[in-house]
């Protein structure tokens, strides 16, 4: 599910759905670690993307497709992470990662969002998994600085294959399974 301008400088929105991993063939992958080799086995369910291929920022670095605020599994854990600030180096911008808590195969969660989007610490930032406030945030930045475009949300899998040490793609290893299903129903957003 794609929707349009699902942002607004300056606006609070509110956005959720509900989802199920699949027990028979989900599976959670230990094997994430840091360092110049990453075995990526995040699994993105939802974010906020939109390009930025008009944005110079350098030669050679241009930006395609920019997450902002991001939800996704890894192993048994649901994270979520948000990105204000600057476009073009991730270093400048503010990310904030938050563990929201565990999913199971098989069992219904549900999450949502509230947001205000603001560019300045003016905004407030907050996600309930199955009903239980996770995340209070407020005062703080939850908009990119570049400027007021909108982007879109999208909800629906998408496993982050990238190795991080500049190969390329990597497939699934050997040994774990190929294919990986979520269920998602009730899917909303407006202004409560």
């Amino acid at each position: 599910m794609v929707l349009q301008n699902a942002t607004q400088h300056g606006k609070a929105t509110y956005y959720g759905f509900a989802f199920k991993l699949s027990k028979k063939n989900w599976q959670f992958d230990e094997s994430f670690s840091y360092g110049p080799k990453v075995t990526n086995n995040r699994v993105a369910i939802a974010q906020f993307i939109t390009h930025f291929r008009d944005v110079d920022c350098g030669e050679k670095n241009k930006k395609g497709a920019v997450p902002t605020t991001m939800v996704w599994i890894q192993n048994d854990k649901l994270y979520v992470r948000l990105r204000s600030g600057a476009v073009c180096q991730e270093d400048k911008g503010d990310v904030r990662e938050f563990k929201i808590g565990q999913v199971t195969p098989g069992e219904w969660h549900t999450l949502a969002f509230g947001v205000l989007w603001h560019k300045e610490k003016e905004g407030w930032f907050k996600v309930w998994l199955d009903n239980k406030l996770r995340i209070d945030k407020e005062d703080i930045k939850t908009f990119l600085d570049t400027d007021d475009r909108r982007v879109q949300w999208r909800v629906g899998i998408y496993h982050n294959w990238w190795t991080w040490d500049g190969s390329g793609h990597q497939f699934i290893k050997d040994g774990l399974k190929r294919k990986r299903e979520i269920f998602i129903e009730q899917i909303g957003f407006g202004p409560e």
